[in-house]
């Protein structure tokens, strides 16, 4: 994962420029996966961009504190506790307080948003 620096956050940054590279990268890795911190949890806050091609799966974990997840483009499946939720390109949804995983069903890049203070 490669962290933005603290002065960059300051700036215009092109989130879809860099969902396509990430996605770039994400599709050379044997975990088909990517993912820039863009805020590095100063202040109890941490956003990360996040690059999953499809079929890949990010396995079952805990977030950290409140989590919400922006799907920017294509889809993914999120589960826990027996139940699933489709989430589509241009939706958003608070992660639940439990055990989680995320299967790409398309190819896609999403903004992780945690609060890590919050638990």
């Amino acid at each position: 994962m490669t962290t933005i620096s603290p002065d960059a956050t300051r700036h215009l940054l092109d989130l879809e420029a860099l969902g396509a590279e990430l996605l770039a990268d994400a599709s050379q890795r044997p975990a088909g996966r990517a993912a820039t911190t863009l805020t590095p949890g100063g202040g109890g806050l941490k956003q990360v961009v996040m690059a999953l091609v499809a079929g890949h799966v990010l396995q079952d974990h805990r977030a950290p504190g409140a989590a919400t997840l922006q799907l920017l483009t294509g889809s993914v499946r999120l589960t826990w506790g027996g139940t699933s939720q489709i989430v589509l390109a241009g939706e958003w949804i608070a992660i639940p307080d439990a055990v989680h995983g995320v299967t790409a069903i398309e190819d896609a890049v999403a903004l992780l948003t945690v609060g890590l203070d919050s638990r």
